[in-house]
């Protein structure tokens, strides 16, 4: 949306100047070149607009618009920048942060001394080599490369506050770093990442970045670090820390735990190599999101109590050997988001009534290999919103869902539970929940019979499943229904369309195998938007008069056995939209005007076939 505003408002203006230009009496010239200075963004954003699609320059025009004061290729497909640009010293904002390899001349940047936010970008060519030390009014460098940079450069940008360093060379010890940066009393955000693993420390027993910033809040490191410092040595304000690839040899939860303010903790990929972690009495005092991802050797977590009181989001991630939650972490009364995946064979998610916290809102499991039916526990977490279950989450055959159970449930997910085939719902359980989501359970045949009981379901998903769809199952407040693979051979239009509260109906990827659709007259009374795609053995379609009569918006792809559109369409005059795209042959000649079936569309008000808009 926005990158369609911008020509717009661009174009506005500059037919607001031409017409206003007589009023402005006095200040012709300053006005004149206002003009300019419009008349010649116009242009560049019509050649942008026609290149944005293809890897390339930046046109060379840019270097006209010397009063440009923000500037963001952001998400661009470029690949070389003009030396015309070191024409826009006025520039404050600049983002270089594109998609691909950047050649750019080394002083582009070097006259523009009033910039306050620079991100360069990700890659630059071997030979660039980049002069930044007049950027001395900087307050955000994103993506400083040391490969094409000089740290030493930085040490002028006094009033910076946010740093992102990538290391990229073998040519920084610790010393040239600390003493470059050791300057920069302003700082509340350092980044350093070593991609390649060109840092590394001189001797174990070096205690690695830490510096005495008195106003950094975030701290984010991924060099070779085995040891922390003291927690005195840490700044004092910290309150997120990320650590990566530092091979931490002893628990950093002793050190970190001392650190007041730390409201966010990381431990990503290989930060942490030992096999024990304790989170000791009163440790974490202001601790709010825990994260650990990766951590292949960590066997063991103890959390005691009293210790992370307002923690409340945990996730693990990928750390295979660690073999179950810590008890202590039911003390936490404050925890609500619980996020588990991809664990190791020996993990045992001891799902026992006592166990998890109780305020628990939101629990996400994936690859957990439970054996046992979970929801009799996790029904009884009062305040739970959200469950999902994913990818072998779940390896029974059976789950029961009680009455009074799930009393705040509202979202509801299983995914690939390969071994599930039975599920039970009785009345009164989950009388809150709003969207449910089945895929790829093909074992489970059918929905349950007591899903018709929760009347507040609108939203129902269900994909690569093999379910039969019963008009007595599905809840009559729905109003929202999306079907991909499901290999239906019988039409759902009978069933659906009684559906009174159904607004939108997506049928999608095999969704259907049958032939035939009927949609009958006084059916579909409030739906609003149909979508069908990859329907591969659809053929017909009938619509009867006075079905779909609020009906706005109908799309159609890749239904190649589609012989036409049905003559009832016409009869919805509500209709707004519609799109038809890899049809069959001769789909574009019959809608047009002029075409044997143009006397069904003729009446809406957008039509586009394949990319040809009517």
């Amino acid at each position: 949306m926005a990158e369609a505003l911008l020509p717009f408002a661009v174009e506005s203006l500059w037919n607001l100047l031409v017409r206003e230009t007589g009023r402005f009496q006095g200040v012709e010239e300053q006005f004149e070149g206002l003009k300019n200075d419009v008349d010649t963004l116009r242009y560049f954003l019509k050649d942008a607009e026609a290149k944005k699609h293809s890897r390339g320059k930046v046109p060379s025009s840019i270097g006209k618009l010397i009063h440009l004061r923000y500037l963001s290729l952001r998400k661009g497909f470029v690949t070389q920048l003009p030396s015309s640009m070191r024409n826009l010293k006025k520039l404050i904002y600049l983002n270089l942060d594109v998609y691909f390899e950047v050649y750019m001349s080394n002083n582009i940047l070097k006259e523009m001394r009033e910039l306050t936010f620079l991100c360069l970008p990700w890659r630059l060519h071997d030979k660039t080599k980049l002069e930044l030390e007049n950027l001395v009014k900087l307050e955000t460098l994103k993506n400083f490369n040391t490969k094409h940079g000089r740290v030493t450069d930085v040490q002028g940008m006094t009033q910076l506050r946010y740093l992102c360093i990538l290391i990229t060379d073998e040519r920084y010890t610790i010393e040239t770093l600390s003493s470059s940066l050791s300057k920069l009393s302003h700082l509340e955000s350092l980044t350093i990442y070593n991609y390649n693993k060109f840092y590394t420390l001189t001797n174990d027993d070096e205690e690695g970045f830490v510096w005495d910033f008195v106003n950094l809040k975030e701290l984010k490191l991924e060099i070779y670090m085995p040891k922390l410092p003291d927690a005195q040595r840490f700044p004092s304000h910290l309150t997120t820390i990320e650590l990566t690839h530092c091979c931490l040899k002893e628990d950093p939860m002793l050190i970190l735990e001392k650190l007041l303010h730390l409201k966010e903790i990381r431990l990503w990929s290989k930060s942490f190599c030992g096999r024990r972690m304790d989170c000791s009495r009163d440790g974490f005092p202001q601790l709010q999101k825990l994260e650990f991802y990766g951590l292949e050797e960590w066997e063991e977590w103890i959390v005691e109590e009293g210790s992370m009181p307002l923690l409340h989001t945990l996730r693990i991630d990928y750390c295979r050997k660690l073999k179950e939650l810590p008890d202590g972490l039911r003390f936490i009364t404050n925890l609500e988001d619980l996020s588990v995946k991809y664990m190791g064979d020996e993990f045992n998610l001891r799902l026992s009534e006592g166990y998890l916290p109780s305020h628990l809102t939101t629990i996400f499991l994936i690859d957990c290999h439970l054996k046992e039916d979970p929801m009799p526990i996790l029904e009884k977490l009062l305040h739970l919103k959200d469950v999902r279950l994913k990818s072998k989450s779940f390896c029974g055959r059976r789950m029961v869902c009680s009455r009074d159970g799930f009393p705040q449930l509202q979202t509801l997910e299983f995914r690939g539970l390969e071994e599930w085939e039975e599920w039970i719902i009785e009345e009164g359980s989950m009388p809150l929940l709003r969207t449910l989501w089945i895929q790829s359970c093909r074992k489970l045949k059918e929905i349950p019979d007591g899903l018709r009981f929760i009347t507040s379901l609108h939203d129902l998903i269900v994909g690569e499943s093999s379910i039969r769809l019963s008009e007595t199952c599905l809840p009559s407040c729905l109003t929202t229904i999306q079907l991909h693979e499901c290999c239906l051979t019988e039409d759902p239009m009978p069933i659906l369309e009684k559906l009174l509260h159904l607004k939108e109906v997506r049928l999608k990827n095999n969704s259907l195998y049958g032939r035939r659709m009927v949609c009958s007259r006084d059916g579909f009374p409030q739906l609003q938007t149909l979508e069908f795609d990859g329907l591969k053995e659809w053929e017909e379609w009938i619509i009867e008069e006075g079905s779909m009569p609020l009906l706005h918006t109908l799309s159609i792809r890749s239904c190649p056995k589609l012989k036409e559109l049905p003559d009832g369409l016409r009869f919805i005059t509500s209709l707004e939209s519609l799109t038809c795209r890899d049809m069959g042959k001769g789909w574009e000649k019959k809608l047009s005007n002029g075409g044997k079936d143009y006397y069904k569309v003729r009446h809406i008000p957008f039509v586009k076939i394949d990319d040809c808009v009517r």
